[in-house]
C-alpha cells in the first residue's frame, strides 16, 4: 500500500474534506517523494473528490451496501 499523504474525509452529512496537503508539500520539499509521486497524489485526490461529489465513487457505494447488509444481519 502506498500512502500518498493526502487524506479525504467524507462526513455522514456528505461534506468532503481534503486533509494533509501540508504533509504532501513537506514530503516533496524534503525529497521523500518524486515529482511524479507528488503529481500522482494531487491528480488521484482530485479525481476521487470529483467522483465523490458526483456520487460516482464505487467504494463508497459498496461500503453503504455492506453497512445495510450488516444492519439487517445484526437485527
Amino acid at each position: 500500500m502506498d500512502d500518498l499523504f493526502l487524506d479525504i474525509v467524507v462526513l455522514p452529512s456528505g461534506e468532503i474534506f481534503l486533509l494533509d496537503e501540508d504533509e504532501l508539500e513537506q514530503a516533496y520539499k524534503n525529497r521523500m517523494i518524486s515529482e511524479n509521486m507528488y503529481d500522482l497524489a494531487w491528480n488521484e485526490s482530485k479525481e476521487m473528490m470529483r467522483q465523490l461529489q458526483n456520487d460516482e465513487f464505487m467504494i463508497k457505494k459498496l461500503a453503504q451496501e455492506h453497512k445495510r447488509v450488516l444492519e439487517l444481519e445484526l437485527k
